[in-house]
């Protein structure tokens, strides 16, 4: 009987210790406690301390010409603590209920990767549209929520190509020795009408010049540069000399403005009986 009760216990002792891999291996075996990395991150995230933010124009200018640069600077109020959130700071800027580029402005770009203690952090966008504007900033992962900047945007420079040049009352028919007018509406690059107060004395030099329809060149006499006319527009005169059909080109250093050429109509008259008695026809 003792010899049995010894076999009896080593069977029972090996069989336990076959046993203790499976124990700590099984699912529902003892377990050591382990970190994902994961769970520390989104722990550090939520009790990292956020900080406020505060937005004002740089050099407190906020009236632009369209195409200028406008820039907002942003000044970090708190601590901020780059590798302890789980997101960047990233702003969005809406202007008048438009987000990011829009048909008011366009190239918005950000710097945020100065050290905010050394430096302020920087919003940049093009303004494209003339007139009064609001800036609202947002960032929900940081609970920015300002609205408390305003621009003003006034007309760029004259650009030729979009100027848009017309006949005076539609007239284009002339009698031939009577003097003849034709608009230009002076815009800028951005298609913004410019005016007399945003330019000033245009130092633009526009040439005029005809041809018949056929491409042969045709006679412009006494071309006189009138400047700004009241209603906004700037104004040329010429005194229709060649009878034909015809067409006007009005350009600013090569540049063709928008609408030219003009075609128009010169019917004879006393000048061109003139022109064509000496033979200048």
């Amino acid at each position: 009987m003792p010899h049995l009760s010894t076999m009896a216990f080593r069977i029972l002792f090996f069989t336990l210790i076959s046993l203790l891999p499976v124990c700590f291996l099984s699912p529902f075996g003892p377990k050591l406690a382990q970190s994902d990395g994961i769970s520390d991150f989104v722990y550090l995230a939520e009790n990292a301390a956020i900080p406020s933010f505060a937005f004002g124009w740089l050099d407190e200018k906020d009236t632009f010409a369209a195409g200028d640069v406008a820039i907002i600077k942003v000044k970090v109020l708190g601590n901020y603590e780059r590798d302890k959130y789980g997101f960047a700071f990233n702003p969005n800027i809406t202007v008048n209920g438009k987000m990011g580029n829009s048909s008011l402005i366009s190239g918005v770009s950000s710097n945020f990767d100065a050290n905010p203690i050394e430096s302020d952090w920087r919003i940049s966008f093009i303004p494209i549209m003339v007139g009064l504007f609001n800036v609202l900033v947002t960032d929900d992962h940081f609970n920015v929520l300002d609205s408390s900047l305003h621009f003003r945007v006034t007309p760029g420079k004259i650009y030729p190509t979009a100027c848009v040049v017309s006949w005076m009352s539609q007239t284009n028919e002339f009698m031939a020795g009577t003097k003849a007018m034709v608009l230009i509406l002076p815009k800028d690059a951005f298609g913004n009408n410019v005016s007399s107060a945003s330019e000033g004395q245009s130092t633009l030099n526009f040439t005029v010049s005809a041809t018949y329809v056929n491409g042969s060149i045709a006679n412009v006499l006494n071309i006189n540069y009138r400047g700004w006319r009241e209603v906004g527009y700037l104004s040329i005169e010429f005194t229709a000399s060649s009878a034909g059909d015809l067409l006007l080109y009005v350009e600013e250093k090569n540049q063709s403005l928008n609408g030219s050429p003009l075609p128009f109509k010169v019917n004879p008259g006393d000048l061109y009986i003139l022109q064509d008695s000496l033979g200048c026809v």
